[in-house]
């Protein structure tokens, strides 16, 4: 079996009705896992298990799931507990990202967004290590992916709460890995650092600074940042999806604790 393999693996991924989360879950169920998908939009969810088996791939279990209550975390623990009673992968990434300027963000849109981008990928981890822990035992690691980004890396406008988060999230991914295999769990846990994508909060947070008068419209928004990206370009959600299944692969399986930044460049310059 090729170390890219994902046959036989049970793989959870949150957030994943959207975006880059559904990206995420298209690629690792065409490398053959078993998949558990969850967020709290229930209809596109199921939209995403339904063209998944059409392609031919295992259907996706689907679970409405909100990562900031820890009562849907114990909820997706027991379920997961009761079909599989074991976990090979774990993808936190469910989040929001805020377009707010630091003089009007409020202490409740900080609050929120560490309660997603944080608290959520806290609990996560803690309600299914032990599902983790026994994924872990069959011979090789299980593996944890958490959704930084590399604004939690480097400063990035409008984003101070989103900032904070993901910059706690890359140092609780770096924390979990150096305890966990000495306390004899079988688990890796990695962070990746998506850039500027084509999608979704990126292209918000565009208009978002077209409407504050930076930029005269998206157009030349969107080629100012693509003259930042040293390759020129933004990312798309399957580059992205590409990075969170090797790490959940065994083709990783000496990393852990890391950053997997996919920025085109980025953060080098």
């Amino acid at each position: 079996m090729s170390n890219f393999d994902l046959s036989g693996k049970k793989v959870v991924i949150t957030g994943a009705a959207r975006g880059l989360g559904a990206a995420m879950a298209r690629q690792v169920a065409s490398m053959g896992a078993e998949l558990a998908i969850t967020d709290i939009n229930e209809t596109e969810l199921a939209a995403l298990a339904d063209a998944i088996a059409q392609q031919g791939f295992i259907k996706p279990e689907t679970i409405k799931h909100d990562v900031s209550s820890e009562q849907d975390w114990q909820s997706l623990a027991d379920q997961l507990t009761s079909k599989w009673g074991e976990l090979h992968g774990l993808v936190n990434n469910a989040g929001i990202m805020l377009h707010v300027p630091f003089p009007q963000t409020t202490l409740e849109m900080f609050r929120k967004t560490q309660s997603i981008n944080v608290e959520g990928v806290f609990m996560g981890v803690q309600a299914l290590l032990p599902l983790l822990k026994k994924g872990g035992e069959q011979g090789s690691f299980s593996s944890v992916v958490n959704v930084s980004s590399i604004f939690g890396q480097v400063a990035g406008p409008l984003h101070s709460a989103y900032c904070a988060s993901k910059g706690a999230v890359r140092l609780l991914t770096k924390s979990i890995a150096t305890e966990l295999p000495r306390m004899g769990y079988n688990v890796r846990c990695n962070s990746i650092h998506p850039g500027i994508m084509d999608i979704g909060v990126s292209m918000t947070g565009l208009q978002t600074l077209v409407d504050m008068g930076q930029f005269a419209g998206m157009e030349e928004a969107a080629e100012y940042f693509s003259n930042v990206i040293p390759m020129g370009r933004p990312g798309n959600a399957e580059e992205i999806a590409n990075g969170v299944a090797y790490l959940l692969s065994d083709a990783s399986s000496l990393m852990t604790g890391a950053e997997l930044t996919l920025d085109g460049g980025y953060t080098a310059v």
